[in-house]
């Protein structure tokens, strides 16, 4: 399911003229334009019916640089599970 909604959001990203997904792994290049954005933000590492997910909660705080630090916007108006936390929980 998980890679079944990249895919589908990557390619309406895609087909509506939008740049592609940004690289996490490399310095991140300060854009702004962030500053009236939200963002709610859920990695999940254990499933209980379906296969793990290694690295989900890495790639949360990927996101979380990437909004905060390259697009400004600002972490409260950023949902995200933390490490440790059910994404239940925001």
């Amino acid at each position: 399911m998980p890679i079944l909604l990249t895919t589908w959001m990557s390619l309406l990203l895609l087909a509506g003229g939008g740049d592609p997904w940004p690289s996490l792994k490399h310095g991140l290049a300060v854009t702004g334009g962030g500053h009236g954005d939200a963002a709610v933000i859920v990695g999940v590492e254990d499933y209980t019916y379906l296969p793990d997910v290694q690295g989900a909660t890495a790639n949360t705080l990927a996101w979380y640089r990437y909004l905060t630090k390259a697009r400004k916007v600002l972490a409260l108006a950023i949902s995200w599970s933390k490490p440790g936390r059910h994404p239940m929980e925001l």
